[in-house]
């Protein structure tokens, strides 16, 4: 798949060279050596991100980002900032920038928010229906971690017999469905050796793995369009007794798709083999659902899947 077109712009020739090194093997990278150069390239090619640093000669990088605005609207812009005070980052973000890094920071900081910045260029270009968003999202996350997007399948096809044994409205089953195609996009942000170690995670590692609902809340929230789903990505992994995360909420302050969610997950997360662990028989995780129901898991969204596999029914999608 042909790589995103990134243009870095910076007065600092060892700068650009370290940028570069950090990112030419995820990214189709251009250098400029200051703005004059910068626009040569905007003015000759398309690139779906810029980044700028914020104090250069002769023309500074608000007065870029204004130029590169009117010439190539869809390019989104990062800022790069030396300042501590927040004045010139909040004129950057008032001119259309995506957002500012203050230096120093890491490569990976930098990866993090050119993904976002991506990720919102895609929407902006895909964003006539619901169905197209989650699309475009889930080739992404496929892209990025094909386990992932098998899974999130495999999640949508039981929470989405849950919810009709249930008894869901059909326009909120729709709305499940897409959130289980995407439920951990914010996943993509985090690096593979730690999404698949093969042993138990460092507590460093795991906060950062519970991170992920409010990264691919912070992804959907600003879509229109998405806005439910983004609920349910958020809630997909808090708990009824509070335990959860990101926000430690209760009852009937989750939300009743996410609480589905939340049952389907665990149950294809069960009984998948993984890196660091073999699966579960399906015995034990009805067993492990049984135990939780009401603490971790609503009732009725475990009843349902439990009825379903009393039944026959199968998980699908390999």
């Amino acid at each position: 798949m042909e790589k995103e077109k990134v243009l870095i712009v910076d007065d600092d020739q060892m700068m650009l060279n370290l940028l570069k090194y950090s990112l030419s093997g995820d990214y189709d990278v251009t250098v400029s050596l200051g703005p004059r150069e910068a626009l040569e390239e905007i003015r000759s090619n398309s690139f779906s991100i810029a980044i700028l640093d914020i104090n250069m000669p002769e023309l500074n990088g608000l007065s870029l980002l204004k130029m590169i605005k009117g010439t190539r609207p869809g390019t989104e812009v990062i800022i790069m900032t030396g300042f501590p005070g927040l004045d010139s980052s909040v004129e950057a973000l008032r001119g259309g920038a995506f957002d500012y890094l203050q230096k120093p920071f890491t490569p990976d900081a930098l990866k993090y928010t050119i993904e976002k910045a991506i990720l919102r260029r895609k929407l902006k270009e895909h964003s006539a229906t619901l169905e197209d968003i989650t699309g475009v999202l889930a080739a992404l996350i496929e892209k990025k971690d094909p386990y992932t997007a098998f899974h999130q399948k495999r999640v949508s096809h039981l929470a989405v017999a849950i919810a009709r044994r249930i008894g869901l409205a059909e326009k909120n089953i729709i709305e499940l469905q897409n959130a289980c195609l995407i439920h951990d996009l914010g996943k993509i942000y985090i690096t593979p050796d730690i999404l698949n170690k093969p042993g138990k995670l460092e507590q460093e590692e795991m906060e950062l793995i519970k991170l992920h609902p409010q990264a691919g809340f912070d992804v959907l929230v600003s879509v229109e369009q998405a806005n439910e789903i983004a609920c349910m990505v958020l809630h997909h992994h808090e708990a009824i007794d509070g335990s959860g995360y990101p926000n430690g909420l209760t009852g009937k302050m989750i939300m009743k798709e996410a609480k589905i969610i939340t049952v389907a997950d665990s149950v294809d997360a069960m009984i998948s083999d993984r890196p660091y662990r073999q699966g579960l028989s399906m015995n034990k995780v009805m067993e492990e659902l049984k135990r939780h129901s009401g603490k971790l898991y609503d009732p009725s969204a475990v009843d349902a899947c439990l009825e379903l596999f009393s039944t026959g029914f199968k998980m699908g999608i390999k």
